[in-house]
């Protein structure tokens, strides 16, 4: 599959072909805007987060936030990785492998604010929700579809050298 790399560089070109559509058919700003960043967003909230080594998110938050919010993370992703196998349809499918990473996050931020005496606004989101999540489902169908595509080239690859011989 490719590398965190790939994947980072594929969601960062999603971003931009979100902004570029969103100012060609003239969507509100605010609109656009939570869109962009919900795909962002897959930089840190990959399908990846399934790997229960440090993947490429984990290296991000570290080099960007430090030591101490990299390891909050990476426990905070750790029951998630050794619950559901790599690469499983449950956190790779578009959509539903985006839906479930957002309810595992909420319920963690759920169970930390409970701990700590702050309700948890479940019934009032605000507006740009659905659209930034709209985004983060756009950067799943990216990574999800790039992983499609290496598996495919992978095999192809390895057909051809056996009936190359090789």
């Amino acid at each position: 599959m490719p590398s965190g790399r790939v994947h980072a560089c594929l969601t960062v070109l999603a971003a931009g072909g979100i902004l570029t559509a969103g100012s060609l058919v003239d969507l509100p700003t605010p609109t656009v805007i939570a869109m962009t960043s919900g795909c962002l967003a897959g930089l840190l909230i990959t399908p990846d987060l399934d790997v229960d080594v440090p993947v490429n998110s984990h290296a991000v938050v570290r080099r960007h936030a430090g030591l101490l919010p990299w390891l909050a993370w990476r426990l905070l992703w750790l029951p998630y990785a050794k619950t559901i196998p790599h690469r499983h349809w449950l956190s790779h499918a578009p959509v539903i492998g985006t839906l479930i990473r957002v309810a595992y996050m909420s319920a963690v931020i759920w169970l930390i604010l409970t701990l700590l005496g702050i309700p948890f606004p479940w019934h009032s989101p605000p507006g740009w929700t659905g659209w930034a999540l709209s985004g983060l489902m756009i950067a799943d169908a990216v990574h999800w579809a790039a992983d499609l595509w290496y598996s495919s080239v992978r095999r192809a690859v390895r057909r051809f050298i056996r009936l190359a011989g090789g």
